[in-house]
């Protein structure tokens, strides 16, 4: 607790009859020892104003507690009247700036006797914040009393202490150094650590010049001589310097001046520079199976690791053309991806080496071995996905639900319908709970025992699978967050030949246990990426006869964030419906807005972020809004897949995120599910939708 209290009051003090050095801590109501034993008396005189005071350190002063409190105007200027004897001083008004971090906040003139020492005074273009500078001033007086006004002229006038010294006694300069000694650390061959500065005062009277002096070539000073108060800058250049302890002497002296010299002990620390890189690779080998005239297999990926010092670059070389590299080079830590292309491959086996080198490191170069095995076609049908539902409620109680025909789910040996083939790509098996009672974990297929495990990675990883028997078959996927860490993931199911996205999901929130479900047929890749999180992770595969899918169909085509406003040239062809203007629907459509209301940023304005005006060349900025979410009802009445483009600018600039669920308006299925955030440049999200849909919004920041 701050034993200084608050006060407003006018103090009035005696008058004196002899001239007399008078000192005030304008901001305390306890006396206050200087540093150099000069005492300065509890704030007294004044008329107006306020106590202020900062609880951070004030530099370039040997006494910053004198500099933390401070009096400044209180709705309105004040005043100090302090009675003196007549005859000539010497007037020092101390300041530092411990409210405002920059220029032009607060701006201030200060009167003397009727004449006006300092105009627009601002504290922190002539110090700095909390930054300590004095002012002096010669001051006349013949009616007994020094009357010093300070009044605001943007904001309020501020002043920490005041010292009135006879001009007669003219009292010796006294020397006053912030810091005795200084420390920097470096590594050999490596960039200059950054400049330390140390104050330079005078606690005395008279002016204190000063001169400062080193006697090593590595050690810098931003100045040699100047005159007290200022800062001097110390830097280290350690250029050309091996590994060790190095040390100087900085002397500061004022001739004339008491305290005079004093010196800063510099050392200096440069550590030997780090061990050269090193190569490693995650693996020397990798294989690839693929069905000829069949999709592509899953891509893999290598990661070259820097196990040295320094910084580690390296290429990537190969011969096959079937081999495919994400990169010729790169730097450690990376991914180096391997794919490959079966197109016009025969059934058999074919090899290759991937060479990594890094010019340098130890280690290098290292060869991978690649095999690809192409076994010979045997069909299984065209890849199709069609989404079913979300299910949040079965948990990990799968065996009265799912996997009637197979499933395959870690801490358990796979039973796979023999129409089924699947293999892991890129992932790692981890167990969180071999056995638990925890709901979420998966039932062991016999026995009352659950597991919780799953597979993951960081980034992507896949599941290729192939469904051979030319049939539609339910697929449930299922995956918890089960260590609570705030995963989020998107799920893609991809035809493996084309690189064609068939059904996008986004999963977030489920740490209590989530199903994605599909009807599936012919050979598909299963990829889950990364979104938030530590990574992406999944824990079993289900098995089943179709499922019924929803009456409404989404899938997700891009986020588009370059059109902006400019609307008429991309998107709209067919109809519109636009905030705070008349809708222009197609015939096939039905739209309703459920719980918004309108707002208009600008009616009519040149930023490219609006939207264009349907007709002429004008744009307007305006929304639908609501606290917490609304919705659209959007029904497709002629049964076919038309696209829909939703435009959000987050145009006021409030932090604003939120998250877009395509609804099943008859089952409530969150079909599909997208999150906008730093969207103040504008976003538009687009689907392919059909049937009766509801496009929900919701609040996740920002107002």
């Amino acid at each position: 607790m701050l034993a200084r209290l608050l006060c407003c009051a006018l103090v009035i003090g005696a008058s004196f009859a002899s001239a007399q050095t008078v000192r005030i801590d304008c901001g305390s109501n306890q006396a206050y020892t200087g540093s150099d034993g000069v005492g300065w008396k509890a704030y007294q005189y004044f008329t107006g104003g306020q106590q202020l005071y900062t609880g951070y350190a004030v530099a370039n002063t040997p006494d910053p507690s004198l500099y933390r409190w401070a009096r400044q105007g209180y709705y309105g200027d004040f005043s100090y009247s302090i009675p003196v004897a007549n005859g000539n001083y010497q007037l020092t008004l101390k300041f530092a700036e411990i409210q405002y971090a920059s220029a032009g906040s607060r701006l201030f003139n200060v009167i003397v006797n009727g004449a006006a020492v300092l105009t627009n005074f601002d504290i922190v273009a002539q110090a700095g914040a909390w930054k300590a500078i004095d002012k002096q001033f010669p001051v006349a007086v013949t009616n007994g009393a020094i009357q010093i006004n300070v009044h605001g002229v943007k904001g309020v006038g501020l002043l920490s202490a005041i010292q009135i010294v006879p001009a007669a006694t003219d009292p010796t300069p006294k020397l006053q150094v912030s810091g005795s000694s200084l420390s920097f650390s470096a590594i050999a061959g490596g960039s200059d650590p950054a400049a330390q500065t140390i104050g330079i005062s005078n606690s005395g009277g008279g002016t204190l010049n000063w001169t400062a002096s080193k006697t090593q070539s590595w050690l810098t000073l931003s100045a040699t001589v100047g005159t007290a108060p200022a800062t001097l800058s110390i830097g280290a250049n350690v250029a050309d310097l091996a590994a060790g302890t190095y040390s100087d002497t900085v002397t500061i002296s004022a001739p004339g001046a008491d305290g005079s010299p004093q010196t800063v002990n510099v050392t200096l620390n440069i550590a030997a520079a780090p061990p050269s890189p090193a190569l490693n690779l995650s693996s020397t080998s990798l294989s690839f199976s693929a069905t000829a005239g069949g999709s592509n297999p899953a891509a893999k990926n290598i990661t070259v690791t820097n196990s040295g010092g320094g910084t580690l670059n390296w290429t990537a070389g190969k011969t096959q053309s079937w081999l495919i590299l994400s990169a010729a080079s790169g730097t450690a830590l990376s991914n180096l991806g391997l794919s490959v292309s079966i197109a016009g491959l025969a059934a058999g086996t074919y090899t290759d080496t991937v060479t990594i080198a890094a010019a340098g490191a130890a280690g290098s170069p290292q060869a991978v071995g690649v095999t690809l095995t192409v076994s010979p076609s045997t069909g299984g049908g065209s890849p199709s996905a069609t989404y079913v539902r979300l299910d949040t409620t079965t948990q990990g109680n799968w065996k009265d639900k799912y996997g009637a025909d197979g499933y395959n789910f870690l801490g358990a040996a796979p039973a796979l319908p023999s129409y089924a083939q699947v293999s892991v790509n890129g992932a790692s098996a981890f167990t969180w709970a071999a056995s638990t009672g925890d709901v979420r974990a998966l039932q062991q297929a016999s026995g009352s025992s659950r597991v919780a495990a799953t597979w993951y990675a960081s980034g992507t990883y896949s599941f290729d699978l192939n469904l051979t028997d030319g049939n539609t078959h339910q697929l449930a996927l299922y995956a918890m967050d089960y260590d609570n860490s705030g995963r989020s993931q998107r799920i893609d199911i991809v035809d493996p030949v084309t690189g064609s996205v068939l059904d996008s999901r986004t999963m977030s929130g489920f740490a209590a246990g989530q199903y994605l479900v599909w009807n599936l047929s012919g050979h598909v890749t299963i990829q889950l990426t990364q979104l938030a999180g530590p990574n992406a992770v999944s824990s079993g595969l289900f098995f089943d006869a179709p499922g019924q899918a929803p009456d409404g169909s989404t899938a997700f085509v891009r986020l588009d964030t370059s059109t902006q406003g400019n609307w008429k040239a991309v998107y709209g062809a067919d109809g519109y419906d636009l905030a705070s203007l008349p809708a222009s629907l197609p015939s096939y459509v039905q739209a309703a807005v459920n719980g918004a209301s309108n707002y208009t940023w600008a009616a009519s304005t040149t930023d490219g972020r609006a939207l264009q005006q349907p007709t002429g060349t004008g744009r307007f900025a305006a929304t639908w809004y609501g606290a917490g979410s609304f919705s659209f009802d959007v029904r497709f009445t002629d049964g076919a897949t038309h696209q829909l483009a939703l435009y959000a600018t987050d145009y006021d600039s409030s932090g604003r995120s939120q998250r877009v669920d395509i609804l099943d308006s008859t089952s409530g299925v969150v079909l599909d599910s997208q999150t906008l955030s730093a969207f103040a440049a504008g976003k538009y999200l687009v689907w392919n939708l059909a049937g009766h849909v509801t496009i929900r919004i919701t609040v996740l920041s920002g107002s």
